[in-house]
Parts: C-alpha cells; sequence; structure tokens
C-alpha cells in the first residue's frame, strides 16, 4: 500500500481546531493542520483497502460501480466530521512534546 502525496490528494475536509491549539499560536496550528491531515490520509488509505475487500465476484452495474467508487471518500469524510479517530489529537501533542522538554531547565 502506498501513501499519495499530498500534492495529489484530494482536498481534505477543514479541521476544527481545538481551542488549546487555537491558542497556541501559528506553529501549534500548523503542526494540528499536519497532524489531521495525515489522520485524514491514513483513514481514506483504510476506507479505499475496506472497500477493495468487499467486492464481490458477481459484475456490477455502472450505478453499482459508481457507488463503490465513492464510499470510500464518503466514509472517510463520515470519519472527519464525527471528529476523527483521536489520531490527529495524539501526534499534535507527540509534535509538541519534545520541544516542551527541551524548555525545561
Amino acid at each position: 500500500m502506498s501513501v499519495p502525496a499530498i500534492g495529489s490528494s484530494p482536498a481534505l475536509p477543514a479541521v476544527p481546531l481545538p481551542a488549546d491549539v487555537r491558542a497556541g499560536g501559528a506553529e501549534a496550528r500548523d503542526a494540528y493542520r499536519t497532524a489531521a491531515a495525515f489522520e485524514g490520509l491514513l483513514v481514506r488509505q483504510l476506507t479505499e483497502q475496506l472497500a477493495a475487500s468487499t467486492g464481490g465476484e458477481e459484475p456490477e452495474s455502472a450505478a453499482s460501480q459508481a457507488y463503490r467508487e465513492q464510499l470510500p471518500q464518503a466514509l472517510a469524510d463520515g470519519i472527519a466530521a464525527a471528529g476523527g479517530l483521536g489520531l490527529a489529537d495524539q501526534l499534535y501533542r507527540g509534535f509538541l512534546s519534545p520541544q516542551n522538554e527541551q524548555r525545561t531547565p
């Protein structure tokens, strides 16, 4: 399984920033957006694999095939709209953790 380059990926839905991220400044916002983009790409890859594994052996109509092609993105968008998997928040905290440790005397 390969992960597409960010530039070639479909547009990711806008993710609302938590209050602590908004208060953290530009660096915190960029870190959270990066984490959310990664989570979005991962969820998209997972939903594509899920859809590919559920294919039947019977030929599909054009309508069924179109629906099947749209299902991974719709599922990924629904997960993102519901708050994601929580991975973005964990990644964000990990991005900031080494910086916080270095600042401690």
